[in-house]
């Protein structure tokens, strides 16, 4: 594969299998972006002087020039995405919203296994295009590679310059994060949560309180709205639906829990979003107007 330590031509992608304890010995560094999956095992990269722990189901952003090595610790499946900071612009400026603060930076990505098939099919869809290789390649992966990341900013959790969790003591609240994260439509206890990370209730609660900075009612309740928000624009499903869909047993609760952390109900909020999306289109809509009727001007 073309990839050098000096620069790329454009968007690459691979998959390999690593055994055991195989590892990248060497410091070295990249003058573009590297995105690192694992589907399976799990890894330790040492970046910038730090170590970061990556799992199943996480990407790691490492931006430009930053030195780095890795070592697998257990048998371990991963993709590989190298891409420019060109990949991802558009008119001179970034095509993917809020690129400076998810991916511009170091950057660990949880992706909730509820949409690990849909960010997997991606990976999958680069890596077919990687096996054509042909004079549309390059515009390909651009394309799936925004995709990629637009879907990252959509359903997934970001933890901005992360250390290994074994080197800070938390690996038990990062544990009970996702844990949440990929079972939030089911009924989950605290109970439940301190089975997982094989904590007692209370001395869980109390820590991730003052590790996370909520409560685990406030987390499980933030993570469920940011689905059910999403459920609301996409979808045409019924309130009641979209509470049960975000793990809501009772939509009166989902209601009131959605008004006071939004400021208006669910279903002034898809109207909002709604009124929103017409006005976009009937300004598309104007502007190819115009544009036909220009060209048919010249002609």
């Amino acid at each position: 594969m073309r990839v050098s330590d000096l620069d790329i031509d454009r968007v690459y992608t691979d998959q390999m299998t690593r055994p055991q304890d195989y590892g990248v010995s060497a410091n070295h560094f990249h003058c573009y972006y590297e995105l690192f999956y694992v589907r399976q095992g799990k890894c330790k990269f040492f970046v910038n002087n730090r170590f970061v722990d990556v799992g199943v189901g996480e990407i790691l952003i490492i931006p430009p020039r930053e030195v780095h090595n890795n070592k697998y610790i257990t048998a371990t499946v991963r993709n590989v995405i190298y891409f420019r900071k060109n990949d991802v612009m558009e008119n001179g400026e970034y095509a993917i919203p809020d690129f400076n603060a998810h991916f511009k930076q170091m950057q660990m990505i949880h992706i909730p296994s509820t949409y690990r098939p849909v960010v997997e099919g991606l990976f999958d869809a680069m890596l077919r295009e990687e096996s054509i290789n042909d004079d549309n390649t390059a515009h390909m992966l651009q394309l799936l590679l925004k995709q990629l990341l637009l879907c990252c900013n959509r359903y997934c959790t970001f933890r901005p310059n992360p250390l290994s969790v074994s080197s800070n003591g938390n690996e038990d609240m990062l544990k009970a994060t996702h844990y949440i994260a990929d079972h939030y439509q089911q009924p989950i206890t605290l109970d439940e949560v301190a089975e997982e990370v094989n904590l007692s209730p209370s001395y869980l609660s109390k820590k991730f309180h003052n590790t996370i900075g909520k409560t685990i009612s406030e987390y499980l309740n933030s993570e469920r709205l940011k689905h059910a928000a999403l459920e609301l624009i996409s979808t045409k499903h019924s309130i009641t639906e979209i509470a049960l869909n975000s793990g809501f047993n009772d939509a009166n609760y989902f209601k009131d829990v959605f008004k006071k952390t939004f400021g208006i109900s669910p279903r002034e909020y898809r109207k909002k979003r709604e009124a929103v999306y017409q006005t976009d289109t009937k300004i598309v809509t104007a502007k190819e107007d115009d544009l036909i009727e220009s060209e048919g001007e010249v002609s």
